[in-house]
């Protein structure tokens, strides 16, 4: 069939096109539009109201659809219908970006460091800033890693951060003596009044102050040249002992001084002191008041006495024989059980007799004779000390922890 499709347009808003087109019937004649030039009545539908006040309600144009709608791009101008200028803003709206999260391609300008209130911000890269003024203000006052002076009272670190957790804060003067070192000290010897046990070893006549004494006992001691000078100092003033009794002679009457008889004095020439022994039944027998020199004999219990002055003081006689003096509950007898049992030492290390030790034989081979002070540093304590940082200039890797910043000020 055919349709009629009519617009109009009330000389203010535009051509706009009714709707639904109009069926026409088919006719034998030509039909013929005309441009009206005014109506009567009201208009209805799209387009409502009287002639000369003609309105579209805003549901009509927001309802149309965008019949034709193609995406397209490009200036807007005064020529274009509202259908190619949506398509055409739709379009430019593609090719912009959005306010958020935008993304750019290729070189992006026009943009300055004020446009996004950075205008006081310089064009250096993170490595290349300088150290401003609030910075270097800030890092005069901090202590450097390298030989740092410190002033006032440095707290905030503990012994435990630097690995010292078990020191005690003690002066050198004031350490007490560690388990450990006591139990070294107690296998030592002291100095004042020593007390050895075993074979002791080591030590040198010359330690002793006695580096010039021979190892003889004494009665294989030679003469020493000041005995062997003396003796004979002593023989050459011998007189002769006729010569003596000839210059005696001559000095005092004979039978009033000693004589010799071949070289010795007669017993009947001694004083009474030397030789006097006299023999009672019982001490009480004794006289009140003895003489000094006289021996005094209890011929009863056998024991004999000599007078001091005040008292009898009795003489023991020589036993004779160890055989005969009987034990005491104190100083016993010597015998090899007793020795063995008093000296539980019998061998050192697998050695008997005179022992010499070796440093092997005490487990100690590997051990070198130096000082503390003179020690190296070992392997093992090197090793240790390679993951120390240095107290000058140290250089950290990774993550250093146990540090806060309020600990540096911060």
């Amino acid at each position: 069939g055919v349709h009629l499709r009519v617009w109009f347009s009330d000389g203010s808003h535009g051509f706009q096109q009714f709707s639904p087109d109009q069926r026409l019937a088919a006719t034998p004649y030509a039909v013929q539009a005309v441009e009206a030039t005014g109506f009567s009545g009201l208009l209805e539908g799209d387009v409502t109201g009287p002639q000369g006040a003609t309105a579209i309600s805003a549901i009509t144009v927001t309802s149309k659809l965008l019949t034709g709608y193609v995406s397209g791009a490009g200036p807007l101008s005064a020529s274009d219908s509202i259908l190619a200028a949506i398509n055409k803003l739709n379009g430019n709206d593609a090719l912009k970006a959005p306010l958020a999260s935008p993304a750019f391609t290729g070189t992006v300008s026009g943009i300055t460091a004020g446009m996004v209130n950075l205008g006081n911000v310089d064009n250096t890269a993170d490595a290349d800033k300088p150290v401003s003024t609030a910075q270097q203000a800030a890092l005069n006052l901090k202590a450097p890693l390298a030989s740092p002076s410190f002033t006032g009272t440095v707290s905030g670190i503990t012994a435990g951060m630097v690995d010292l957790g078990n020191v005690d804060n003690t002066s050198d003067a004031e350490k007490p003596v560690s388990t450990a070192q006591q139990a070294a000290l107690n296998l030592k010897a002291p100095l004042a009044s020593p007390t050895f046990t075993g074979t002791v070893s080591g030590i040198t006549a010359g330690m002793v102050g006695l580096g010039n004494v021979d190892n003889t006992s004494d009665a294989d001691k030679p003469v020493s040249t000041a005995q062997q000078a003396a003796m004979e100092t002593a023989l050459a003033l011998k007189a002769d002992v006729a010569t003596m009794e000839t210059a005696l002679a001559g000095k005092q009457v004979a039978g009033d001084y000693a004589t010799l008889v071949d070289g010795t004095v007669p017993a009947n020439q001694l004083p009474s002191y030397v030789d006097d022994v006299v023999e009672f039944a019982e001490v009480g027998n004794f006289p009140e008041a003895g003489e000094v020199g006289k021996i005094y004999v209890a011929t009863t219990t056998g024991k004999i006495y000599r007078w001091s002055g005040s008292v009898y003081i009795g003489i023991d006689p020589s036993p004779g024989s160890s055989d005969a003096v009987a034990e005491g509950s104190g100083n016993l007898y010597f015998t090899a059980e007793r020795a063995s049992a008093a000296a539980p030492v019998q061998s050192v290390a697998g050695k008997s007799g005179v022992v010499t030790l070796s440093k092997v034989d005490v487990g100690l081979g590997n051990v070198d004779n130096t000082a503390d002070a003179d020690k190296p540093i070992s392997s093992v304590q090197q090793a240790a000390l390679n993951l120390k940082a240095s107290l000058a200039s140290p250089t950290f890797t990774g993550t250093v922890n146990g540090i806060t910043k309020s600990m540096v000020g911060l």
